[in-house]
């Protein structure tokens, strides 16, 4: 997968993980996982994963605009394809 500005990041819950992944807009096929966090740790608070979440939100931004020189907005959205379970 390149670094395009319409790259997305994918918060997935895995069993005792949520996942952060770096995945094109329509697919996760090709996604690069860029965290693994313990799912009981980090929703001890919504404060704290709110934090996670905006932390790895901006560093993608970052890295979009130095690789592409656009700086993308960073939208919540949903899923862009159904998935099984949890996964």
């Amino acid at each position: 997968m390149r670094l395009v500005s319409d790259c997305r990041l994918a918060i997935r819950t895995e069993g005792p993980d949520v996942v952060i992944y770096l995945a094109e807009p329509h697919t996760m096929d090709g996604a690069i996982v860029l965290a693994r966090l313990n799912k009981a740790a980090l929703l001890v608070s919504n404060v704290l994963f709110n934090e996670v979440k905006a932390a790895y939100s901006k560093w993608l931004q970052v890295q979009v605009a130095v690789c592409t020189g656009v700086v993308p907005e960073m939208i919540d959205r949903i899923p862009p394809e159904p998935r099984e379970g949890n996964a």
